[in-house]
């Protein structure tokens, strides 16, 4: 028995290294094939993972166009996703203000979804979000006819989830406890308890981090939260950050002009010293605020900028969206946004509105 069990765990060991082994010298050749035809410029493993992943977007393609054909009998509504990128069919469908990302998989997993016209069963599938035609039951497409945005003063502390792992608080609990301000008529209802009742599915726009707080919009319309979320679209988001020190001028300019964060660097900026005042436990640290106006939102990128010039963030506050400014919005509070302040919304990011606004 032991000479049986030594003999599979060889096997088993010489099967992993030639799988091993069999993968690097698939990536190097592709790689070197890459090399030849014009990607110069990259190694031999990055021309070799490129290669490497067209052929797995081809590989999801045909799972599309080779699903099985939908039942003429489904009434269904054709929802044409108008703008994004490549994303699973899973998370589609909370772009499009649908529903969340765990009613989406089990939607898909009852063969209620369909991708240009092919029943999808499985919520991992890749989808082009600007040429995909995705089509759900009339029961769920029907949900979203309007366009709606929330603005929150997100408080610190709170994390920007629907449920946090580590029971956390997160900023729906803020939704739960109705605290709006200016429109009254805006209530809770049983989609944000149980996903029961007709009210649009409230997705954030970007994220803040725990330790941020300032404005944090929520919407139903996945077009108009990925057109405030591309860089393209040169919608400006802006920033008071409190530092523990004083930027020089050249470390500001160097900011603006973009640095190298995660090997990519960073679009262009601005960067301006509002204000200089003493603090600490002791009131004579010398601490700065900076106005900080940026187009990209990575992840926690001030914070990481500053932190590459030498400077500690002691307090991050986003006040500006666009056209949209926290204003005298207290902390905690949410007010559901008026029609002409969607429509601003969307004239700065180029949308036109093909549907109802509320």
């Amino acid at each position: 028995v032991k000479d049986t069990f030594c003999d599979v765990r060889t096997k088993f060991a010489i099967s992993m290294s030639s799988r091993f082994c069999g993968t690097c010298i698939l990536l190097l050749t592709a790689g070197r094939i890459g090399q030849t035809f014009g990607d110069a410029q990259r190694s031999s493993l990055q021309s070799g993972l490129r290669i490497m992943k067209g052929f797995r977007r081809h590989y999801h393609s045909d799972r599309i166009n080779g699903s099985k054909a939908c039942d003429p009998g489904d009434r269904t509504q054709d929802r044409k996703v108008e703008a994004g990128r490549r994303v699973q069919l899973h998370r589609s469908l909370s772009k499009l203000g649908l529903c969340s990302r765990g009613v989406a998989w089990k939607l898909i997993k009852e063969r209620r979804v369909l991708v240009n016209g092919k029943i999808m069963s499985d919520p991992l599938t890749w989808i082009d979000m600007q040429s995909d035609q995705v089509t759900v039951d009339n029961v769920v497409s029907e949900r979203r006819k309007e366009t709606r945005v929330w603005m929150m003063n997100k408080p610190r502390g709170l994390i920007v989830a629907r449920v946090d792992e580590r029971g956390r608080p997160t900023v729906y609990s803020l939704f739960q406890n109705q605290n709006f301000v200016e429109h009254a008529s805006t209530t809770m209802t049983g989609d944000d308890k149980d996903g029961t009742s007709n009210e649009p599915w409230r997705f954030p726009v970007g994220r803040l981090d725990a330790d941020s707080e300032g404005l944090l919009l929520f919407t139903n319309d996945g077009q108009l939260s990925q057109k405030l979320l591309d860089p393209t679209s040169g919608v400006e988001k802006t920033y008071i950050v409190q530092l523990k020190g004083v930027p020089s001028d050249d470390c500001l300019v160097k900011l603006s002009e973009g640095i190298d964060l995660d090997g990519k660097k960073t679009l262009p900026a601005r960067f301006q010293l509002v204000e200089i005042f003493d603090g600490g436990k002791d009131g004579k640290t010398k601490r700065s605020r900076i106005q900080v106006q940026i187009h990209e939102g990575r992840f926690r990128q001030i914070r990481r900028m500053f932190q590459i010039v030498g400077f500690r963030v002691k307090k991050l506050q986003r006040v500006c969206i666009g056209c949209l400014t926290l204003g005298e919005l207290p902390v905690g509070k949410i007010r559901e946004l008026a029609k002409d302040e969607i429509e601003r919304l969307m004239t700065a990011c180029k949308i036109r509105d093909s549907g109802g606004m509320r």
